[in-house]
């Protein structure tokens, strides 16, 4: 078992055995009724992945994390070595789910190797909760980003390279610094990040529209996607903006 690409270096003997079902279309599903309260409260936790089986060349075990109605990229667990998989900063209650859904081309159902959930207190003692949650659809939308753990910016000295924070006492993310990040997919909806005053995702490979809502957000002045993949009209709620410089 190679665990050298693991940044958090889980002991090998916990991933070499793994959690799955024998129906390749049933859901492995995990409810968190008897992990937190019934309020809501922040978690971070993170699931490994690690194939020990070799499989046949018409094998696929391919799936999907659904967290709350959020859906990552596929899941490929990688032969004899080690996959990580990170939600931060994620407010869940007792009647939040996760489950693991197979891709339409699976042949084998999901597994999982390991999972660890570390809990908070509150909240309110970090990132304003609404920015969390939003920074997650990022990380659930974009696999480069995934990696990221812990508050987004407290401690202030370590908050997270590609985000700005304010210096409020219950901080708000003003801005993301997502240049040549290797960002590939559609573009979320992340209007919940209302105080977002930058938004600098040039030089990667992001797909599809560019979503009205980017022309909506109530702060934004300064806005560049150039050196994408985009197709489509640049919404109205861009181009009549005349607050918001587009890069």
């Amino acid at each position: 078992m190679d665990t050298s690409n693991s940044t958090e270096h889980p002991p090998k003997a916990v991933l070499l055995n793994a959690f799955t079902t024998t129906d390749p279309s049933a859901d492995l599903s995990l409810t968190f009724a008897d992990l937190v309260p019934a309020a809501t409260i922040p978690v971070y936790i993170n699931l490994y992945f690690a194939e020990m089986t070799s499989l046949s060349s018409s094998d696929v075990r391919s799936f999907r994390i659904d967290m709350d109605g959020k859906t990552s990229d596929p899941i490929v667990p990688p032969y004899q070595k080690v996959l990580e998989f990170s939600f931060a900063d994620r407010g869940v209650t007792a009647s939040s789910q996760m489950a693991l859904r197979a891709t339409a081309d699976a042949t084998l159902p999901p597994i999982i190797s390991a999972m660890e959930i570390f809990t908070g207190s509150s909240l309110s003692n970090g990132t304003a909760e609404s920015d969390a949650k939003a920074l997650t659809i990022l990380q659930l939308q974009f696999k480069a980003l995934s990696d990221w753990n812990g508050d987004p910016c407290l401690p202030a000295n370590y908050s997270w390279d590609w985000v700005g924070c304010s210096s409020d006492p219950v901080p708000r993310i003003i801005a993301l610094y997502l240049a040549g990040y290797g960002l590939a997919g559609d573009l979320p909806d992340f209007s919940d990040l209302s105080s977002l005053q930058t938004i600098d995702m040039h030089n990667n490979s992001i797909t599809g529209e560019i979503l009205d809502f980017l022309g909506r957000l109530p702060n934004l002045i300064q806005l560049n996607l150039a050196d994408n993949k985009l197709s489509g009209a640049i919404p109205s709620s861009l181009t009549s903006n005349n607050r918001i410089e587009l890069l």
